[in-house]
C-alpha cells in the first residue's frame, strides 16, 4: 500500500505553481501524491489549518506524510496539532509566529491583512511544539541557503525553529531561494525517497 504525500502550497499560488509538479512525477510510483490547495483568500492561519485537517482526515492512508511549503508549511505544524502524520516535513517554514511579529521587518507585518495578523499573534510555535513533540512525528525542516542570507529575521527564526522542533533533519538547501526551484525540489525528493 502506498504512503499518502499531502502537497501543501504557498501563499498566492497552488500545488502545480509552486513547483510540486516535478515532485509528483518523480515520486508517483512509491506515494499516493494528494495536492492540498488552500484557499488563502480573506483567511487567516485558523482557517488555513481547518481546510487542510477536514482535506486530510477525508483522505488519509495508514501511514501519512505532509509537506508545507512557506505559510503551507505553517498550515501543516498548526494542523498538526489534532492529526497524526508519520513524517512532517516543513519547507522554508514562515516566521509568522507570535514569538517573531515583533522581530520580523515592519514592511512584512504592513503586507498582511488584519484577519491575518490577529491570527498569526495567537499561534504559538513553542505551543504547537510540545503539541506535536509527544506524538513522536518525525519531523524535517528545510530552507533555502540564499532565503537565510537576504532575510536575517528569516534566518534567527529558522534556528529558533531548529531548537524547538527538534527535527529529525535540518536542511539547509544550497543556493535555494524562497521558492521551489529544482535544488529545492531535488533536495525535498531526495529526502521524501529515504522515508
Amino acid at each position: 500500500m502506498k504512503l499518502n504525500l499531502y502537497l501543501i502550497h504557498s501563499l498566492g499560488s497552488n500545488c502545480i505553481d509552486d513547483g510540486y509538479q516535478p515532485i509528483k512525477n518523480k515520486l508517483k510510483d512509491k506515494f499516493n501524491v494528494i495536492y492540498s490547495n488552500i484557499n488563502w483568500k480573506n483567511s487567516s492561519i485558523t482557517e488555513w489549518s481547518k481546510q487542510f485537517t477536514q482535506h486530510y482526515l477525508s483522505t488519509k492512508a495508514i501511514k501519512n506524510i505532509i509537506v508545507g511549503f512557506s505559510y503551507g508549511a505553517m498550515t501543516a505544524i498548526n494542523a498538526t496539532t489534532n492529526l497524526s502524520p508519520n513524517e512532517l516535513i516543513l519547507c522554508s517554514l514562515s516566521p509568522f509566529f507570535s514569538e517573531y511579529l515583533n522581530k520580523l521587518p515592519k514592511t512584512w507585518i504592513r503586507s498582511e491583512s488584519k484577519k491575518r495578523l490577529y491570527g498569526f499573534k495567537n499561534c504559538s510555535i513553542e505551543k504547537i511544539a510540545k503539541s506535536i513533540i509527544d506524538k513522536k512525528i518525525n519531523i524535517h525542516l528545510m530552507v533555502g541557503e540564499k532565503e537565510l542570507k537576504i532575510w536575517p529575521s528569516m534566518k534567527s527564526a529558522t534556528f529558533e525553529f531548529n531548537k524547538i522542533l527538534k527535527p529529525k533533519d535540518f536542511i539547509i538547501v544550497s543556493k535555494a531561494r524562497h521558492r521551489l526551484e529544482e535544488n529545492y525540489q531535488n533536495e525535498l525528493i531526495k529526502l521524501l525517497q529515504h522515508l
